[in-house]
Formats: C-alpha cells, sequence, structure tokens
C-alpha cells in the first residue's frame, strides 16, 4: 500500500471502483494510488460521528459529490451535525454542486466483516467502516468488429491497474451511440469523425458543447483518394464525368462524403454530372467496416466502374492483402487532409475525471507490453490531444451533400431509409 500524504482532517486512498471511510485494513478491496482529499470534502466525512479521523478516498468531482450525498443525508436525518461545521448548514459545508441526482450513493457500513445494524429511527447507523461504490467513468463505443470488445476489455483492466474505475457499452451504430450521449447515457464517446459532426450539433442545438479531448496518432492529417485503373484513359477530373464512381458506404466519410463533396469541389455533381455506384456494407458504422471501399475497389478492378473512392490507408492495405495488384490502380485526385476518430465530451462532465481519462490515455507507451497489442488492435502507436480543426473539410461535405442538418438531424432520405429498414 502507498502511504498517503498528509491533508488537514485525514488521509486519502484511492481505489479501484470504492469509496472506502475508516480505520480497517482495505488494501483487500482493490489496488490503491493516492490522492489527497481537500479540506472541505475531509470535513463532510469528520461528520460521521464515530470516523473522525477517517479514511476517505476522493478521486475528482464525483467522488467528492457522494461525500455530499453522503453528509446531505446526515443532514436530512439530523444526525451528525455537531460542532464540527461550526453550525454551517450541511449545503454550505461543500458548496454548490449540480445534478447530485446524478450520483450512485450505495452505501454499506460495518465494523471488519460485521455489518452495522440501522437504528431504530431508521437512520444509518455509523460504523467503523463504510464503502461508497462509486460509479465507474463510461465510455461508448461502436462495435464494427469483433475485436472492438478485446480493445475495450484490455483498456478497461488497464485502467483498473492505474486506481480508475472504467467501463465501456458498446452500440450496434454511431446513430445510437451519439443520441445516448446526448441523453446522458455514457460520460465519453469513441467517435468516427461523422459521428462527432452529429454529436457537435445535436449538442449545440441542446445549448452544450462537445469537446474532442483524445485522439489517435493515426487519426491525424488523413487523405481521401479516387483511383482509376492505371490503363485507364481518364488522366483528369473532368474526365469523370459521364462516368461512374464506386464509393463506400452511404455514412462513409472517407470513402463517400469527402471524396464526393471535392468532386463537386472540382465542378462535377455527384449524380448528375457522373452516375455514384455506392456499397452499402454494414450502414451506420460511419465506415469503419472497410467492406463497403473493399467492394468498391474490387469493382474498380474488375472493369465495372471507371473509379473508386478510399481512404489513403486502405489504398495501401488492399495493396498489401492482394485486393489491389501492384501497378493496377493509379491516383487520379485525392481530398484535402482531414482527422478521424476522437473521444468526445460533452460539457456537464465531471472536469476532474474527464482529465484524469485523458491523461491515463495519453500516458499509455507503445514501449509497455501491456498496452502494445492493444494499441496495435486499435490502430496507433501514441494517443495525442484532440482537435477539431480536422473535421472542417467533414462539416462542409455534410454540409454540400445534405447529410445532417444543423440541428443534427438526419437529412439524407437513403440513410433513414435503410436506418429504418
Amino acid at each position: 500500500m502507498v502511504e498517503a500524504p498528509a491533508c488537514e482532517h485525514t488521509r486519502a486512498v484511492v481505489l479501484h471502483e470504492h469509496v472506502c471511510l475508516g480505520d480497517e485494513p482495505v488494501e483487500h478491496l482493490a489496488p490503491a494510488g493516492v490522492v489527497e482529499v481537500d479540506a472541505e470534502t475531509a470535513l463532510a466525512v469528520v461528520l460521521l460521528d464515530e470516523v473522525a479521523g477517517a479514511t476517505v478516498t476522493h478521486h475528482g468531482e464525483r467522488a467528492r459529490r457522494v461525500a455530499i450525498r453522503r453528509l446531505l443525508d446526515l443532514h436530512h436525518t439530523g444526525a451528525g451535525l455537531g460542532k464540527q461545521t461550526g453550525d454551517r448548514g450541511a449545503r454550505e459545508v461543500l458548496g454548490h454542486v449540480d445534478d447530485l441526482e446524478a450520483v450512485e450513493d450505495r452505501t454499506r457500513c460495518g465494523h471488519g466483516s460485521n455489518r452495522s445494524r440501522d437504528a431504530p429511527d431508521g437512520r444509518r447507523a455509523s460504523g467503523k467502516m463504510c464503502v461508497v461504490s462509486l460509479r465507474p467513468f463510461v465510455l461508448g463505443a461502436v462495435a464494427y468488429d469483433p475485436k472492438v470488445v478485446t480493445i475495450w476489455e484490455g483498456f478497461k483492466q488497464w485502467f483498473a491497474g492505474q486506481g480508475f474505475a472504467f467501463d465501456y457499452v458498446l452500440y450496434s451504430g454511431y446513430e445510437a451511440q451519439a443520441e445516448a450521449h446526448l441523453a446522458g447515457h455514457v460520460d465519453v464517446t469513441w467517435d468516427s469523425p461523422l459521428c462527432w459532426v452529429r454529436t457537435r450539433r445535436l449538442a449545440s442545438a441542446a445549448g452544450t458543447n462537445a469537446r474532442a479531448i483524445v485522439m489517435r496518432d493515426s487519426d491525424q492529417d488523413l487523405t481521401s483518394l479516387v483511383l482509376v485503373r492505371s490503363d485507364s484513359q481518364i488522366t483528369n477530373v473532368s474526365q469523370l464525368r459521364g462516368r461512374t464512381v464506386a464509393v463506400g458506404a452511404v455514412d462513409s466519410p472517407q470513402a463517400t462524403l469527402l471524396p464526393l463533396a471535392h468532386l463537386a469541389g472540382l465542378g462535377l455533381e455527384p449524380g448528375g454530372d457522373f452516375a455514384v455506384r455506392r456499397f452499402d456494407i454494414m450502414v451506420n458504422k460511419h465506415g469503419d467496416h472497410v467492406g463497403g471501399e473493399r467492394d468498391a475497389v474490387k469493382a474498380l478492378v474488375a472493369g465495372e466502374v471507371d473509379a473508386a473512392c478510399v481512404i489513403d490507408g486502405n489504398h495501401l492495405v488492399f495493396a498489401k492483402e492482394g485486393t489491389i495488384v501492384s501497378g493496377a490502380v493509379r491516383v487520379l485526385t485525392r481530398t484535402a487532409p482531414f482527422d478521424h476518430c476522437t473521444m468526445t465530451v460533452l460539457d456537464g462532465v465531471d472536469t476532474a475525471t474527464t482529465d484524469r481519462f485523458a491523461k491515463l490515455l495519453l500516458s499509455m507507451s507503445y514501449d509497455d507490453p501491456t498496452v502494445r497489442p492493444l494499441l496495435r488492435l486499435e490502430g496507433l502507436k501514441e494517443w495525442r490531444v484532440g482537435r477539431t480543426t480536422g473535421y472542417a473539410p467533414l462539416e462542409a461535405a455534410v454540409d454540400q451533400l445534405g447529410f445532417y442538418g444543423a440541428d443534427g438531424s438526419i437529412l439524407n432520405d437513403d440513410y433513414r431509409r435503410i436506418l429504418a429498414s
């Protein structure tokens, strides 16, 4: 057990998923790290008559809220508000905190292995040890591939080893994930670039803000390509007029929205100046499943279409796996650089816990054999601080092609029909 730093009223020990009060040994509960509680939180603890000078976890605002909840419970029952408060009201001790109802406060108390009994009047008796379970920091992600479970289960274990309570929820598609995020069902989401765009718009329409806090090194400065066969007579974009261009799924930012907007910016209207052949593989995954891109390239190689749109990274993957034979295709044009996935949080989520989550991600080292396999599965070598400048091209493409409204509503009729089917 790491020794806790001194504090004005007590000492603090951070435990995975638990807050512990009392003077009993706590090593058996979980691996521990240490933080210092603030004096106000410690003051809430000493209000528990029999545990003055106790051990308390204070890990960010969420734990602070739990302490406040306990304090208010005492206030409502008339218990424990003695001279320690200086006769101040319970709500004044720790100051104003919003949305106390969002905190789960499941308490069990006892002395050692013996739980204390409630008082006859219904008040909870103060024991030598109380454990208040904290809801973990919950991430939402989309299950576009079975490896997603392996990735986040592995990260969950790693976070636990750092003393950070973490869990995840998987969604079948990004639209449900964005809506669940706005509903407060999760604390952070691992978003596709298109999901970032919708989440930001939904948040803005709801009067709040979305922040991109962390992304992969492999998410930054990507481009999408329009490929043609090497033996094609097409040598410039204008020659695509009257031809057929293959794209990925309707909701693929990299293989549909961005390259089509790029061609439109060069003077060719999709569906007007050239035909669009779409490969709707696993729609609502926002192109994370590359099957649509792969099928588009196969159609190009087979001579079924005149051009195909892919992200630059998948161009290399398809060549390596043999979908594209060396020398079979060439790049006709490429989009401006854009960014891909990001960790997204909304205003109102505890800042201290969010910062802790972000710092832990940024601290992951590719040299660490524990996380290296997970980083490989997730396609990165290092996490980087999030940014939003790289989403400007996609924001413009979404508007240009009428995919989402300014309020995050889904406007594309084909997409809406597929989602409803």
